[in-house]
Parts: structure tokens; sequence; C-alpha cells
């Protein structure tokens, strides 16, 4: 039999053992492998350090609970489990990694440590002085930060992380990964340099550095295999110019033979079907490192969650574009135990077989602001929704990438519907458009018009990180506009990357009056869509929705 290619999933180590009631046991250490018994997955990546806090008793970070704050209450953020409950692992002589670890073993799952290279959370919501997931590394060198003596605020987290560019921070971090290596490294190390993406001062990277922690890295893991590889995996930024711009010049772990696995990743933490994968498999081709793009569990649109029909859309763009496979991260957000969706996508992304003839929701990147904008180097500014209409002005245009070939399906009489659908604030009943599929008019005659007020159907996840306001879709009042494309094809729309263009017209001979009333409106296009329903054994689609 063909050997079984890894598909990975992410527990970070602390989120699901923080949503469990009653005493500590032991169930919630394992069930992080439990939840995964009858799955495609093959690996538990397990996260077992925070950069300067961990969960397990090191001797180099400093374990979960290790100091006195006066109450949690003054903690800012309450990140990870109670701290009861991480004082009870210490006073009991729990090692968790380490009953996980066995636990897999048991249960013939795979287990790979996580590291987080320089994760933020300490520092986010409250100054990290008062947070219980500051180190005392980080206490007591505070010069190493990258802007010392600054005075904290939220959105200055980015400078209160430790600067790579001194040569302690650097030794500290891999004095971390030995350990993590030594401790629970059997099977492979997992370097997370998402969490979060901050190394040095803008513009003062020095991928250099980077570089040469990554092969002392690969070194150490060379020694605990014996002469057997072992596995690294590097979760980056989710272009190779982005993951550049930041200090990690993946490029040359990869000529250097450095790492095996390759995870790109969206860096607003949303799931994104849009991922420039492509430039990822040039990148690697020839060398035998395998790229596996990770979506994530939160969206910018519709209820602040993804979807089954969203995570199957991106896993299909990520596979047309030759990704090896898909990486499942923060699946747990949403609770536990998992549900039953959730089992199911774990199988359709599992494969490209798995994945044919699913229904998906192919959409849009939405970025708010021009600080998330810019992180999005491989879409230009303006394809970013939400984008601003102007009565008579240039039309907003916005990408849409379409991994599935839905043209062969409508030929092979497959396809039950593909329904492409634009949203748009405040559209009036006299309002004028022009909206085009890759330069070709959509009929706006045989458009159905949907109105819905967003903010009743508002909603967060019960617990996790889509409690987070910045994961709110926008909301208010608006109108959809929905075609089905009988005939994808001959509508225009490709398999692969698509460009949708809205115009704001005004009516030709237009009076000064008629154009200035209509300039003190605001209309954004907001969300763009193909929702693509299959029906392979002679179904009736569901109806429109």
């Amino acid at each position: 039999m063909p050997e079984r290619r890894r598909m990975f999933y992410n527990d970070d180590g602390d989120t699901c053992l923080a949503q469990y009631r009653g005493g500590v046991r032991e169930e919630m250490a394992t069930d992080a492998v439990d939840t995964l018994l009858g799955t495609p997955v093959t690996t538990l990546v397990y996260c077992v350090s925070y950069s300067d806090t961990g969960n397990y008793p090191s001797q180099v970070i400093s374990r979960l609970g290790w100091r006195e704050l006066g109450g949690e209450e003054v903690a800012g953020r309450n990140d990870g489990p109670p701290l009861a409950t991480v004082r009870y692992w210490a006073e009991h002589g729990w090692d968790v990694p380490a009953m996980i670890m066995a636990r897999a073993a048991e249960k013939g799952l795979e287990f790979i440590p996580s590291m987080r290279m320089n994760d933020a959370h300490f520092c986010q919501t409250a100054h990290p002085r008062v947070n219980r997931l500051t180190g005392r590394f980080w206490l007591e060198n505070q010069d190493l930060i990258i802007t010392p003596n600054l005075e904290w605020r939220p959105e200055r987290w980015p400078t209160f992380v430790l600067d790579f560019r001194h040569e302690k921070v650097r030794a500290f971090r891999l004095a971390n990964a030995d350990e993590i290596i030594a401790r629970y490294g059997a099977q492979g190390f997992e370097m997370d340099w998402t969490r979060h993406y901050r190394f040095f001062a803008d513009g003062r990277a020095q991928p250099d550095l980077i570089t040469d922690m990554v092969r002392r890295v690969r070194r150490r893991l060379d020694a605990r295999g014996g002469g057997r590889r072992l596995p690294l995996i590097v979760r980056v930024a989710g272009s190779v110019g982005g993951s550049l711009a930041i200090g990690l010049d993946v490029g040359a772990w990869v000529r250097e033979g450095l790492v095996d696995y390759i995870v790109p990743s969206d860096p607003t933490r949303q799931i994104s079907p849009e991922m420039p994968v492509a430039e990822w498999i040039d990148l690697v081709r020839g060398s035998g490192v395998e790229v596996h793009p990770s979506p994530e569990s939160c969206s910018w649109r519709g209820g602040g969650e993804a979807t089954l029909e969203m995570y199957r859309a991106a896993a299909s763009n990520y596979y047309a574009q030759g990704a090896h496979g898909v990486y499942l991260y923060n699946v747990f957000t949403e609770g536990l135990p998992l549900q039953g969706w959730q089992y199911v996508m774990m199988r359709d992304v599992s494969c490209p077989e798995a994945l044919a003839r699913t229904d998906k929701t192919f959409f849009a990147i939405a970025a708010r602001g021009d600080a998330v904008r810019a992180l999005y180097p491989w879409r230009r500014p303006a394809a970013l929704l939400p984008i601003r209409l102007a009565p008579g002005g240039e039309p907003a245009v916005t990408g849409l990438w379409v991994g599935d070939d839905l043209a062969a399906a409508a030929r092979a009489s497959t396809l039950g519907r593909a329904a492409l659908r634009v949203r748009l604030s405040d559209l009036g009943p006299g309002d004028r458009l022009e909206v085009l599929l890759n330069g070709r008019p959509l009929d706006l005659a045989a458009a159905r018009l949907g109105t819905a007020d967003y903010r009743a159907r508002r909603r967060f996840g019960r617990r996790g990180a889509t409690a987070a306001p910045h994961y709110r879709a926008w909301w208010g009042l608006s109108a959809t506009l929905r075609w089905n494309l009988a005939d994808p094809e001959g509508a225009g729309l490709r398999r692969g990357d698509n460009a949708i263009s809205v115009r704001w017209c005004l009516a030709e001979g237009a009076d000064p009056g008629e154009r200035a009333r209509a300039g003190e409106r605001e209309m954004w296009l907001l969300d763009v869509d193909l929702a693509v329903c299959y029906d392979p054994l002679g179904k009736d689609p569901p109806p429109w929705g």
C-alpha cells in the first residue's frame, strides 16, 4: 500500500483545557487525542510553549501560573486554563504534553510539539506586568523588546515583544527549542512563526539571524533522530514576500534542506481562500518539501465563524494550486466537543478526491482598515472588501478565486447551482448598477434581489476566539443581487482567479441636483461570493437562500 500522507491538526495547548467544568481530571489532557480518533488526521501538533511561558515543567521558560498577581482579575486577557488548574498540575506532578504524547502513541496518532516563536498574547490587552502569560525572562529583560520604555497601549503590542536582533533573545528561544525537542520531539518539531508576526522593528528585519536559528533546530532534530529524519514544520505568513518582509527567508530554508513542511497562514486569523499557494509550490518544487496551507476557523463575513462550505472552498483553492494537504488550526474555538459538521469538514478537506462534488462557498477577501489590508501583499489593497462606490465614479473591482472546475461539472450535468452573490449597502430602488464578471456584463434583470438586516443576524461563537470584537462581520441594512450561473463558462466564470466589477451608474443626463443627492449617500460593496451546490445523483438543488 502507498504511504499515507500526513494530515495535521493543531491544538494550541490551553484553550481546550480552559473549557472544562468540574474538577481537574485526566481526560482534560487526553481528550486532545480522543477528539481526533476516527478522523483522517494523522498528526496532532500540540503547542507546549507560548514563547515565554509554557504548559510543561520547564527549566528554561516560566510555567503557567508561576507567579502571584493578587487575583486573576488583574491579569488582563484571561487566556488559557484557570489558574487553579495549572497550579494543580504543578502540585501533582502533571506533565500535560507527556500525557498527551503517551495517549497519542497508544492510539496510533503521531505527536509533534509546537513552539510559538514570539507569542504576543501577554501584551495585547493589558500591560505585561499584570498579565499572567508574561514570563520571567521578559520581566527581567525589558531592554530587549522592540521598543523599550514605551508607554503601553493595546495598539502598541507589536513593540512589546522581544527583538530577535539580540543574541540573548535568540539564545533563549533556542534553549527552549532544545528542551522541547529533548522532551517531546521523538517524531518531529514545529516552529510557529505566526503567533505573532513580529520579530524585528519595521524595516529592520535580519533574515540571516532567523535562518541561523532554523539551522540550529535542524541540527538538534537530526541529533535527536539518530540517523532518522525527523520532520521540521514551519508555520509562516501567507505569501513568500510577506514572510521575507518580517524576517523569514523560507526560500533559504528550503535550499539548505532545513525544513520538511511549510504551512502558509493568513495573517489576520481569518479563513483565507485566496492565499497564493502556487508561489509556495514553485518555491519547493524538486525539494521534497510539502506545502500544507492553514485555513482558519473565523471569518470576516457572515456570523464571524467559518462554515463547512467555506472550509471546502478554501481547500479546493489550495489543491487547485498544487497544495499537498491542508493543516487544520483553531478548529475547537467554537467549543468542545467538536460538532458533527467539523468532523465532516476534516474528511472533506483531507484530499481532493474527498472534496470533489461537495457544496462550497467561494468568497472574496475582506479586510477592514489600512493596517490589516497591508498584511495581504498578494492582493492589491483596492481589491480587498469593503470598497466604497462613488456615483458615476470608477468601478469597485475585487477578486474571486474558484478552485472547482464548474464548467466540467456543468457539462457532466452534476452541477446543481452556482449562485454568484453581490452584497451592497444602501442600495436604493432607483439606483443603476453595472456588474461585470471577468469583463462580461451580468444581466441585472436576471438577478434576484434580496434584502437583509444584518443587525438581526449578528452572532458570536459560544466560546473562544470568535468572541473577540474584531471578528464581527460588517452589519447593517444591505441588499444582495444573486445570479444563477447555469452555464458558468458562458457567463465568463473560470477556474482560478476571477474579477468582479461593480459600478454605481447615474442616469444619462442626470442633472446636478441628482448628482449632489447621490453624492451625499454612501454605498459599499460588502461581499462577493459564489455558492456552489452539486447534484451528482439527480436530486433537486436546495432552494435559493
